[in-house]
């Protein structure tokens, strides 16, 4: 039975690692919304590089788009109709009369963001993410946009 198990607690040790490093992702993408605000532009070319697009308006508005993506392989389950073996840990039973939960293979997923950064009187004064993940995934690489321009979290005092 043990051995049975030991796959069980791999994969919800792996799910709870790629949850935290999602967390993180989406905690500083989230402070770079107000952490950056007031940055220079010049600092902004700096640490986030040359933006992919650039406008400006009449008013002294200007916004500067950059993206980031990832093709990232995800495991795969779908259901089947008809008797067909379990790959994987368990044999859960499908919506189908006699069907089975196939668990087995990858599909390729691309997360995508685009941030797009606010500048008035050459300062930023918003940052907002277009992701293309309506489940939040994509908000690590919206974190690769911003993470070099972050500045560094004050140290907590115990």
């Amino acid at each position: 039975m043990s051995i049975r198990i030991l796959p069980v607690f791999a994969c919800t040790g792996f799910a709870l690692l790629l949850a935290g490093c999602t967390s993180t992702a989406r905690l500083e993408s989230e402070r770079a919304q107000t952490d950056l605000i007031g940055l220079e532009k010049a600092a902004l070319l700096q640490c986030a590089g040359v933006p992919e697009r650039v406008a400006s308006e009449e008013n002294g508005l200007e916004f500067l788009s950059y993206s980031s993506e990832q093709t990232v392989h995800v495991p795969d389950s779908f259901y089947g109709p008809g008797f067909h073996p379990s790959f994987g840990f368990s044999r859960y039973r499908g919506p189908f009369h006699g069907g089975f939960l196939y668990h087995g293979g990858t599909r390729s997923e691309t997360r995508q963001c685009t941030a797009t950064i606010g500048l008035k009187d050459g300062k930023v004064t918003s940052v907002s993410y277009n992701q293309n993940d309506p489940g939040g995934l994509a908000v690590s690489q919206c974190y690769q946009i911003v993470r070099n321009c972050l500045p560094e979290k004050p140290e907590k005092k115990s």
